[in-house]
């Protein structure tokens, strides 16, 4: 993964106009090129911010407004988008994502945070990424490097274990979902076959960095493809702990139901 992330460092996209635009833009190629079934049978969770911008380029390349669920925790912004008719739930992204229903599988999950890395966005999107319902999902994901001092010792941590790691947030985030698969098979396999085995699985999802400038901020991006190889992916399932003590507000998963239900009904209603 550093190799990843020092050959995007050096190419750091700086442009005077449409910066986000265009990354945005070249994000949406990339998950429109990794989904594992055709967009208009792709299922999109993603988190809407004030703008909204992600549900247009989704749309531009053939993914269904019915199958596009916004999530945001403002909820203004979900009454503005419930207003105009769109699939939305009110509540932090990464619950919502905790929270999914195992039986209702999602093909692309994307979060542009206004944020850094910080500790719980960390470790809730690695234990995410270890659930059923995202066994084929294109996983990308989007900070602001900096502004993040609750995750400073958990990157030193992987840091010490990778010190080709720079200062890349979402290289940080891949790399620490890749430890948590390696943790959940260190005891069923020997060191060289467990190599392999990563080897398999980055091949697999070729994970692509990236990072643009934004005045005086860098924000950095992370895209991987759906990773489960053989067994690995129920594997990983089984050995997140985190995910069995997970405790959902069952309001949060009335909210994510009847969302769903409205989708069911709309498209049923084509």
């Amino acid at each position: 993964m550093g190799e990843i992330e020092n050959q995007t460092e050096r190419r750091v996209k700086d442009y005077k106009f449409g910066r986000k635009n265009q990354w945005r833009r070249t994000l949406w190629n990339q998950i429109r090129a990794r989904v594992q079934v055709s967009p208009a049978e792709a299922v999109v969770v993603y988190l809407a911010g004030p703008d909204n911008l992600d549900r247009t380029e989704a749309m531009r390349r053939g993914f269904k407004p019915n199958n596009l669920i916004a999530v945001d925790r403002d909820e203004r912004i979900v009454r503005t988008l419930r207003h105009s008719g769109q699939l939305s739930i009110a509540a932090d992204f990464c619950e919502v994502l905790l929270a999914w229903n195992p039986k209702r599988e999602v093909h692309v999950v994307i979060g542009d945070f206004c944020s850094g890395l910080e500790n719980n966005i960390l470790c809730n999107l690695g234990a995410v990424a270890s659930l059923p319902s995202f066994r084929n999902t294109v996983f990308a994901f989007n900070f602001l490097r900096g502004r993040d001092p609750s995750s400073n010792a958990f990157r030193a941590a992987i840091r010490d274990h990778d010190p080709t790691l720079g200062r890349h947030r979402g290289a940080f985030l891949w790399r620490y979902v890749e430890a948590l698969m390696q943790a959940s098979m260190a005891d069923e396999l020997d060191p060289a076959a467990l190599l392999e085995l990563t080897a398999r699985v980055r091949h697999r999802v070729n994970p692509r960095t990236d990072s643009y400038r934004s005045g005086v901020q860098t924000f950095d991006s992370v895209v991987w493809s759906p990773w489960a190889v053989g067994t690995t992916q129920e594997a990983f399932a089984a050995a997140a702990v985190f995910n069995d003590a997970l405790v959902v507000a069952p309001s949060l998963r009335s909210k994510i139901a009847a969302t769903l239900a409205h989708r069911t009904m709309r498209n049923n209603a084509i």
